[in-house]
């Protein structure tokens, strides 16, 4: 079986819970077919490179893109929601932590935390490198891994654990 044919070239792919496949392409689009490579739709409200696709515990997919758009589609009907988040980076990671909080991590060393209910950007941790993933504890320590030509690194935000009124980061 095989995917329908990109033509441009892709640079994420996600297989959906109930077994479609989603393709995110270099020509903006998104490409959905079924498991049996039969092609389903084309998504194209993307203005940008699409860099990164994640199902969320919703159904629901989420597609990152590299003039910092973030896009969540019901993937029942493909009514879009859009995110452009201020600091227009290039997204190149997804993550979903307790079923509330988005992470999008950047290209520029950006972690963006997203509100799953309300779809609205929150908090931004700055670091240096491309964002690979993080981790949030429920004692509010977020861990961010990210990586540069000549280093990678995992930082800890401590984000007033002890409850003195600091926050402190850990370079």
């Amino acid at each position: 079986i095989n995917s329908p044919q990109v033509n441009s070239g892709f640079n994420a792919f996600e297989i959906l819970s109930d077994g479609r496949v989603v393709i995110g392409a270099y020509d903006k689009k998104v490409y959905v077919s079924a498991n049996d490579g039969t092609s389903l739709t084309t998504l194209t409200e993307s203005t940008a490179i699409v860099n990164v696709l994640m199902e969320d515990h919703n159904g629901d997919l989420l597609v990152g893109t590299s003039n910092g758009n973030l896009y969540r589609y019901n993937t029942d009907s493909w009514a879009v929601e859009t995110l452009s988040l201020a600091h227009g980076a290039s997204i190149v990671s997804l993550e979903e932590f307790d079923n509330s909080t988005y992470h999008i991590g950047t290209q520029g060393g950006k972690l963006t935390q997203v509100d799953v209910a309300g779809f609205s950007e929150g908090e931004t941790y700055d670091s240096t490198g491309r964002v690979l993933g993080s981790k949030q504890e429920f004692t509010g320590e977020i861990y961010i891994v990210t990586s540069s030509a000549t280093s990678s690194k995992i930082r800890l935000y401590d984000l007033d654990t002890d409850g003195d009124g600091v926050t402190w980061v850990n370079p």
